[in-house]
C-alpha cells in the first residue's frame, strides 16, 4: 500500500511540476501571430492577420504588433493604395498601449505589412497581444475590419 501511495504521489508530483512548466512557458517571451481572417472587396479576395513578439533588448523588456495582409490566390496584385493597415498593441486586460502609424500599399503588390506598434520600455511583468485594422479600397472608400486577436506574450 505505501508502496502504490508512493507511485500515486511520485505521479502527482510529475504532473504539477509538468503543467507548471507549461505555464511558465505560455507566457514567456516570444511571439506568435493570429489566426487568419478574409474579406473580399471590390472584387479582390484579402487574407489578414496580426502578429506579436515580446521580448528584450539590452536588457530593456518590449512588446511590437504588426498586421500582415496578402492577397489570394497569392501573387494577385491589386491597385496602389487599396490595401490598408494599422497594428495595434494592448495588455492582457485589454488597455491600449500603443498604436503603429497607418501605411497602404504604395504600389501594385499582392501584399501589405503594417508598421509596428511598438512600446519600449514595457513591464516586463506584462502579457502583451497584437491586433490590428485593416482597409480594403471598395470604390470609393475603405471597407474595414479588425483582425483576431494574437496569443499573450511577456517581455
Amino acid at each position: 500500500m505505501k508502496r502504490i501511495m508512493k507511485t500515486i504521489g511520485g505521479a502527482l508530483l510529475c504532473v504539477l511540476v509538468c503543467v507548471g512548466v507549461f505555464s511558465i512557458v505560455s507566457y514567456a517571451s516570444g511571439g506568435g501571430s493570429s489566426s487568419t481572417k478574409q474579406s473580399t472587396v471590390n472584387g479582390y479576395t484579402y487574407n489578414y492577420y496580426a502578429g506579436v513578439y515580446a521580448g528584450k533588448s539590452n536588457g530593456t523588456p518590449y512588446a511590437n504588433s504588426t498586421v500582415s495582409i496578402r492577397t489570394s490566390p497569392t501573387g494577385t496584385n491589386v491597385p496602389s493604395g487599396w490595401m490598408y493597415a494599422q497594428a495595434k498593441l494592448y495588455t492582457h486586460s485589454g488597455v491600449l498601449k500603443a498604436t503603429a502609424v497607418a501605411n497602404t500599399n504604395g504600389s501594385s503588390t499582392y501584399y501589405l505589412n503594417g508598421n509596428f506598434a511598438s512600446l519600449k520600455p514595457a513591464s516586463a511583468n506584462t502579457l502583451y497581444y497584437g491586433k490590428g485594422t485593416v482597409g480594403f479600397w471598395n470604390g470609393t472608400s475603405y471597407s474595414y475590419y479588425t483582425t483576431y486577436s494574437t496569443p499573450s506574450y511577456q517581455p
